[in-house]
């Protein structure tokens, strides 16, 4: 189960960002887990298969709003080259 988890993680998160470049709102949810018999019944999920969320997609009411700047890398990131004698 975890692999499957991880796999889907990526899958999903890829999902996301694809969806918001093509100007579409998206969002991942666990809830629908709550009725996870009921909707596989409907949708015809059966094993080897296995639900592990739902993914919402649509165009949004609103348009997007504006990607904010980037901070500086310097300002978000410390590099370190070498491993510390301090724990």
């Amino acid at each position: 189960m975890q692999a499957e988890l991880c796999a889907t993680s990526g899958a999903v998160m890829n999902l996301l960002l694809q969806a918001h470049a093509s100007g579409l709102g998206a969002c991942w949810m666990a809830g629908p887990m709550i009725a996870r018999d009921e909707i596989c019944a409907v949708l015809n999920i059966a094993e080897p298969w296995r639900m592990l969320g739902a993914v919402a997609v649509g165009y949004p009411v609103l348009p997007l709003p504006e990607a904010k700047p980037r901070k500086a890398l310097g300002k978000v990131v410390e590099w370190y080259d070498g491993i510390s004698s301090n724990p």
